[in-house]
């Protein structure tokens, strides 16, 4: 999907996100430095990554576990998405044997 035609990378779905704040004018013309102190999905920072190119970002979360995902991704993007597929695999196990023992 397109927001101001650029494309919306969230990186993961997140509760109170700020994708929302993108269509609205709170946006400068010109970022040089970005600092995310609550980087969550990441819809901002996409976003201001593709329209802007600031020299300098900077993303943290409270989240660490969030934040090491980030690093994950960054520095081994093919290894990382390898383990959100055996992740999701291991969800869908779960959920079917509760399925099972509901029966």
């Amino acid at each position: 999907m397109k927001i101001n035609g650029y494309e919306n990378l969230n990186f993961v779905k997140w509760a109170g996100g700020k994708g929302h704040l993108i269509n609205q004018q709170y946006l400068p013309k010109k970022i040089e430095r970005y600092f995310e102190p609550f980087i969550g999905g990441g819809a901002v920072f996409f976003y201001i990554m593709q329209k802007y190119k600031p020299k300098f970002p900077c993303i943290s979360d409270i989240n660490q576990n969030l934040i090491i995902t980030y690093w994950a991704s960054r520095n081994d993007v093919k290894a990382e998405f390898n383990n959100c597929i055996y992740i999701k695999k291991i969800i869908e196990n779960i959920s079917r044997n509760l399925e099972i023992k509901k029966r």
